[in-house]
């Protein structure tokens, strides 16, 4: 793993508790008669979206190795 890697998973690991707040303060506000998620309902939704997005970014970088 590079040190660049490391280190931005290191932050994201470290800001995670603060992200999750943040996305649940967006949702109680844009929905405040909905069911609000519980903070391991919004981990699970986060860590699919960067995972989609990472598998997005793979597949481009496969299909285009030379930009």
């Amino acid at each position: 793993m590079s040190d660049v890697k490391a280190q931005l998973i290191g932050v994201a690991i470290a800001e995670l508790p603060a992200i999750v707040e943040w996305i649940r303060g967006q949702f109680a506000r844009r929905n405040p008669e909905s069911v609000q998620p519980t903070s391991e309902e919004v981990i699970a939704a986060f860590t699919a979206a960067c995972a989609s997005s990472l598998a997005k970014d793979a597949a481009w970088l496969a299909e285009h190795p030379e930009e």
